[in-house]
């Protein structure tokens, strides 16, 4: 036996045993001689199609009352959807088998909007709006597909049942412009959500977890804090009054009822974020220069409780992600009235973003470097 972390007693038989080494390798061996087979097998549940027809109606209406200003609108959408995928699995004769499956969806929902502004003295305004928000889910998750292989413990399977999640939004604020080109804005929101898209872990076999998604049967409450200020720098000298900024915050909360934990965090969201863009035009020429920071965040709940080394009690292995930033930069440059040259840049802070469970020290499971960064420019025309 061995000590970790303290804890004696701890066997970890394949570090010592030859057999248990040489049956993960052989579990295991597209991962270390780059199998052509296991290449086609990975992309094999990839492969899919899908057809979708969204047809939509809306009517809207706008007023004013002196220093109230009102607008409403209702729109009405449909969406019909036909998928194809495959299901990939180990046959009988230990020979890989790929079975075309395919199926259907539709859907109808009404969008009901309504904002009132009002003027409460000369620069600031309150504001408070109501709207229905739609999120459809993402293509690969619908494709009716599965993946199963027990050599690498690996399962995974698709839903093309799965609903578009569904947004009740209130938003209220103040809004401060002294000037026209200065403004801060301050304000708070309440959402409901409802259908949420969550990924998550199940034990249908010990051997096999299997990764999916599903819809939430309860309606989960999403609510937090935001401000946001812009500013030119119009009264400096020179090339300088061309300089800008604009900066936003927000604070994100909400409680999600997890059905082996009760009320968590939802998951995927990130409590912090924030945005700041410094710009800078002179005449044809503008460019901008943005940072983003987003705070970690649970990306999927595990079901049961698991037993790991450095823990004396048994604890959620949970799939996290840690923090992040993001620096990219934008140049436009007007040659004419039709042409202009346009270049942008991503990425310009080599980061490292893990996904690990329970501990990014201990139990890291992805670990993604992005060095370099993504440039992209071309000359585009406008009539």
């Amino acid at each position: 036996s061995l000590e970790v972390f303290g804890q004696s007693g701890y066997l970890i038989p394949w570090l010592v045993d030859r057999d248990y080494a040489r049956s993960f390798f052989k579990g295991n061996l597209p991962r270390f001689n780059g199998n052509a087979q296991q290449r086609l097998i990975d992309s094999e549940y990839r492969n899919y199609d899908l057809d979708e027809t969204l047809l939509g109606t809306f009517l809207s209406w706008d007023g004013h009352f002196g220093s109230l200003q009102l607008s409403a609108g209702l729109r009405y959408e449909h969406t019909a959807g036909t998928y194809n995928g495959n299901n990939v699995y180990l046959g009988d004769d230990n020979v890989w088998v790929t079975e075309g499956t395919s199926d259907t969806n539709s859907y109808g929902h009404l969008f009901p909007y309504l904002k009132a502004d009002v003027l409460i003295i000369e620069n600031l305004s309150f504001g408070a709006s109501y709207n229905r928000g739609i999120k459809r889910p993402d293509f690969f998750y619908l494709a009716p597909f599965s993946i199963r292989n027990e050599d690498s413990g690996f399962f995974v399977v698709g839903n093309p049942t799965l609903k578009p999640e569904l947004t009740d939004n209130i938003n209220v604020g103040f809004r401060w412009a002294p000037a026209s080109a200065t403004y801060l804005r301050m304000g708070g929101f309440y959402s409901i959500l409802s259908n949420a898209i969550t990924e998550t872990i199940q034990i249908p076999d010990p051997n096999l977890p299997q990764l999916g998604w599903k819809n939430s049967s309860n309606d989960i409450s999403i609510y937090g804090f935001e401000s946001e200020v812009g500013h030119r720098f119009s009264y400096l000298p020179g090339i300088l009054n061309g300089l800008g900024l604009n900066a936003n915050y927000s604070w994100n909360g909400s409680a999600y009822k997890d059905e082996a934990r009760g009320n968590v965090r939802l998951p995927g969201q990130r409590e912090h974020v924030l945005n700041t863009t410094v710009s800078f035009e002179w005449g044809r020429f503008l460019g901008n220069m943005s940072y983003q920071y987003s705070s970690g965040a649970t990306i999927a709940f595990a079901q049961e409780l698991t037993t790991i080394p450095s823990e004396q009690q048994p604890v959620y292995l949970d799939l996290k992600e840690t923090d992040f930033t993001i620096l990219s930069a934008s140049v436009r440059f007007r040659i004419s009235s039709n042409f202009t040259f346009w270049a942008d840049a991503w990425n310009l802070l080599n980061q490292t973003r893990t996904i690990y469970q329970h501990s990014n020290d201990l139990y890291p499971a992805n670990i993604r470097k992005n060095n370099g960064f993504t440039f992209r420019t071309g000359v585009g025309f406008q009539f």
